[in-house]
């Protein structure tokens, strides 16, 4: 059967711009390489699913452009600073544990007073006009306001704690990840490795220009220490930064 030549143009089109990343990647090696160009490649064909498993930021044709390929320029030394995962986890526990402590402490104070539902009603309505309480109305306004600032005090600690190990742990256990064989990272002791690939890239820009630009690739993956062997995560897209912004060709 005959074939308009625009359409096998068309077919041949995914091809040939997974062939201009293999020629790209020839010669380089190392296995970040092909992590940026299989970022990039699933940037082009806006292949979320891939990029959610691989990368931290977005590199979005409708606002970025589309990289059509690219050359390294240089390769930072990996830089290894250490996993704090598993104290950040136990600091975190210890503030939960505060905040659940205190809370049982609170709700037996309030369980001990009768009349707590219509105490707190003076103490909010006092606090709203400006009235001065006294006696035991005074008392127990001291008390209720000693609780909540302590109560607020606990649960600032605990959203820092969960905070601290959230951003710890984001690129840790997306490196990590492995649905057949699921770990918690923040078990383990281990490393954050960094490194930076400065490229030369071809930015067909959402408009239809075809620009060049110097891009800083960042890529980082955990090493986990395990009685039974090492555990070496995927290495994971974390930043993109245009150190460049190209020109029209």
């Amino acid at each position: 059967m005959h074939r308009p030549r625009y359409a096998i143009g068309f077919l041949l089109a995914p091809i040939l711009f997974i062939l201009v990343f293999i020629t790209v990647g020839c010669g380089l090696g190392g296995p970040e390489q092909s992590v940026i160009q299989k970022f990039f490649q699933s940037s082009r064909l806006r292949d979320n699913m891939t990029l959610g498993g691989m990368s931290m930021v977005a590199f979005d044709a409708a606002k970025d452009g589309v990289v059509e390929g690219f050359s390294v320029v240089s390769v930072s030394e990996p830089q290894v600073q250490p996993l704090k995962l598993k104290q950040l986890a136990a600091a975190y526990d210890e503030a939960a544990k505060a905040s659940e402590d205190l809370n049982k402490r609170k709700l037996a104070y309030q369980d001990q007073r009768p009349n707590f539902n219509d105490d707190l009603k003076k103490v909010l309505e006092a606090e709203r006009t400006g009235q001065k309480l006294k006696g035991k109305d005074a008392e127990f306004q001291a008390a209720w306001t000693k609780w909540r600032e302590d109560t607020a005090d606990v649960e600032k600690k605990k959203a820092a704690a969960r905070e601290a190990l959230s951003a710890e742990r984001s690129v840790a256990d997306l490196s990590t990840n492995n649905p057949a064989n699921p770990i918690d990272p923040a078990q383990y002791d281990g490393e954050m490795v960094t490194r930076d690939y400065t490229i030369n890239a071809n930015v067909q820009t959402p408009d239809g220009q075809h620009v060049k630009k110097t891009l800083i690739v960042t890529l980082q993956q955990a090493r986990l220490k395990s009685d039974k062997g090492d555990i070496n995560g995927k290495w994971i897209v974390t930043r993109i930064k245009d150190v460049t912004g190209g020109a029209a060709s």
